[in-house]
């Protein structure tokens, strides 16, 4: 006899002749035990790129930005190209639409399965459709009553008898083919009649439109079977498996209703095990994370060998960023008979994903091939797996497997907006643009795509357009923080300091810890005070001050120069909040070089220095400090160690040669002077120093 499963799409097939839905294609919708070992690394398929798209080398990933500057790029991603941390982000919120973050009814065996293509659930009879069998509900561990896992070890065997579902009871319907286990079609015009007859009682026909609407469902006719299923409790209200499908659809339409219904599905079945996995998947969705553990850790007390409830409750660790019981409950699933494909594919690709947030990016790879091998046309594997080949620098790779995404699936926006990601970090902002665009035309409610463009578009100089992307981007997620942050920033290069403090701002104001908004205020602030002294004469023409001009304030202003209060307020404050970021140090000792407090300013860059030992600005500078104070062997010492660091710094380069000139070592001024030229013709200062030499630059 075949185990009937369903796909992520609500159809259902036997599990045991198909890794995939044969209607749909979609693949399908946790029990304690040690840690498998991961598979095997499968070779990933070589996708050619497209022409004018050459993926690209790791010899170009070398113009990325340095370690160190990235750290300087507030709210920028934290590893590498962003693809990771994109990879949390929307791991979160749901939009990968990875099988195990939809909730899957899971069908099970029952009398007189038909062959492959006539499937259809048993009716509301007490002959379930849901996940457990009469073996399943034998044994039980302790339930969890605070949200935690239950505890790791063999639960004692406990007899739980199979509970039938009040006012289920029906007798069998007509035998014209309104019966569980007939083809959709059938069901639909055979059920169709008998509701359209008149004559079956309350029950029969509660029966009759709860066939018709799994029916209909099967058929993506989702309004019509959710009418049909609320006749079918309209009429039976007590029918905990009709509020548990009904629950299961409205999940992504309306979250409310289906909360409330799977309420009460599990108080009319405090043992409907499938009911609580449900909840638990709408809780998550709900963003109700304990709520969630809670619900899945009953549903695994309740039915502790189905491998199905352990990569839900995977999903639920990985949002609560859990990694270690992520890979746990994974590992556990993998271990379960039976396991179907959808649920191997599911555990995999959740395990990899830990491991890869844990940075075992080996085992990641592993995991994602592993989940591949069992669906070779897996959306998320592809693109979780090319997510972490450009964490690795494997960039080719990662193209390959963003490319065969879209090649698999025209229409996946993800694989889309993750190449252009990649696309972005290696500094071919034009074919990213091209990607980002491609992917809002699929996926037009994200805002994440609109943002990245904003931000392709900056780096294009691009303004108006960056502008008029991070707009969209506030609109459609008015309360994320970095929204604020792309179009304060744009408002910045638009030459608009006003409009861009304010809305770095609103970051401060979502997020009240985030000294990166801190840094960005402070930049305002700069521009602003920089701004107000524009009118300011230059020392140029310092004798033509008129000392009337804009009124008593303006001429003060004027005279005093600028403090930068607001500024160095900022900054402390994001010193405060973070301690130990040497970005925030870094930037307050520009404003006290600006100042001339260079004791302080120097202070601040061994700070930075101290906690980013690879901090090569910050050497760089200091070693200007030390130039002041005439302490010529240590700003060597300083030059020398940021070219260490970042052997391409043109000015670390020529401070360095300058140095060494009023050493008189001519030799040694020479070499680094044209080096710096060498790599910045525009390096002006190391051009005079050359002439200044007798030396043609």
């Amino acid at each position: 006899m075949s185990r009937l499963v369903r796909c992520i799409e609500g159809h259902i097939f036997e599990a045991d002749k198909s890794t995939v839905c044969p209607i749909c294609g979609a693949p399908t919708a946790r029990a304690e035990g040690p840690l498998t070992a991961p598979p095997t690394q499968a070779t990933p398929p070589a996708v050619p790129p497209p022409a004018g798209a050459p993926p690209p080398s790791p010899d170009e990933a070398k113009s990325a930005p340095t370690a160190s500057a990235q750290a300087r790029r507030p709210l920028a991603p934290v590893l590498y190209g962003g693809i990771a941390a994109v990879v949390i982000a929307l791991a979160t919120t749901g939009w990968w639409l990875r099988p195990a973050s939809k909730p899957v009814v899971v069908a099970d065996q029952h009398n007189g399965v038909p062959e492959k293509g006539e499937a259809r659930e048993a009716p509301l009879d007490g002959k379930s459709r849901g996940p457990l069998d009469d073996k399943a509900q034998k044994q039980a561990t302790p339930a969890s009553r605070d949200g935690k896992r239950p505890e790791q070890e063999t639960p004692a065997k406990e007899t739980v008898a199979k509970k039938e579902h009040p006012g289920e009871k029906v007798a069998a319907l007509d035998s014209g083919g309104c019966i569980a286990g007939a083809a959709p079609a059938t069901l639909i015009e055979a059920c169709g009649k008998l509701i359209e007859g008149g004559k079956l009682a309350n029950k029969a026909l509660a029966e009759a439109y709860y066939l018709r609407g799994g029916a209909l469902r099967d058929g993506d006719k989702i309004d019509a079977a959710l009418a049909d299923l609320g006749q079918a409790i309209a009429l039976q209200p007590q029918a905990a498996k009709a509020l548990n499908d009904r629950a299961y659809l409205n999940i992504s339409k309306n979250l409310d209703s289906a909360l409330t219904d799977l309420d009460q599905a599990i108080t009319l079945d405090p043992q409907f095990a499938e009911a609580y996995c449900n909840r638990g998947h709408a809780r998550w969705y709900k963003g109700d994370l304990d709520g969630a553990l809670a619900d899945t850790n009953e549903a695994i007390r309740l039915a502790p060998d189905v491998a199905h409830y352990y990569v839900i409750r995977s999903s639920v660790d990985e949002a609560k960023q859990a990694w270690t019981e992520a890979i746990t409950d994974s590992s556990i699933a993998l271990e379960k008979k039976p396991l179907s494909d959808s649920d191997a594919e599911d555990a995999y690709l959740n395990r990899g994903f830990a491991y890869a947030m844990r940075k075992i990016y080996d085992r990641a790879i592993d995991d994602y091939s592993a989940a591949l091998r069992v669906n070779p046309k897996s959306i998320p594997a592809l693109t979780f797996r090319g997510g972490v080949y450009a964490e690795t620098r494997r960039l080719d790779l990662a193209w390959n497997d963003f490319t065969e995404a879209i090649r698999i699936d025209p229409k996946s926006a993800i694989a889309y907006f993750k190449r252009g990601d990649l696309l972005q970090h290696t500094h071919r902002c034009e074919q990213a643009v091209e990607d980002f665009t491609a992917a809002i035309g699929i996926e037009a409610k994200r805002y994440e795509i609109p943002l990245a463009r904003a931000r392709c578009y900056l780096e294009l100089n691009q303004v108006d357009a960056a502008l008029a992307d991070a707009d969209a981007a506030v609109v459609l997620a008015p309360n994320e923080a970095e929204v604020y942050t792309a179009r304060g920033k744009a408002w910045l290069r638009k030459g608009n300091p006003s409009r861009a403090r304010a809305d770095f701002g609103r970051v401060i104001e979502r997020q009240p810890n985030n000294s990166a908004g801190y840094r960005l205020i402070a930049t305002a602030e700069v521009a602003l005070e920089q701004e107000a002294y524009a009118h300011c004469p230059t020392r140029d023409n310092q004798h033509a001050l008129d000392l009337t001009a804009g009124g008593e304030g303006s001429s003060q202003l004027c005279l005093s120069g600028p403090q930068y209060t607001e500024a160095l307020a900022a900054l402390d404050e994001a010193i405060k909040r973070q301690p130990n970021e040497a970005e925030s140090y870094d930037d307050r000792a520009i404003i006290y070089s600006r100042l001339k407090q260079y004791e302080r300013a120097f202070e601040d860059y061994t700070a930075a220095i101290h906690i980013n030992p690879k901090d090569a600005p910050a050497y760089n500078f200091r070693g200007n400090i030390y130039f002041l104070k005439q302490q010529y062997d240590a700003a060597i010492a300083d030059f020398s160690a940021a070219i260490e660091i970042d052997s391409r710094s043109s000015i670390a380069y020529a401070n360095r040669g300058s140095v060494y000139a009023l050493k008189h070592d001519r030799a040694r001024a020479i070499s680094d002077l044209r080096k710096a030229v060498d790599l910045d013709q525009s390096n002006e200062n190391a051009r005079r120093q050359l002439k200044a030499l007798g030396v043609t630059p």
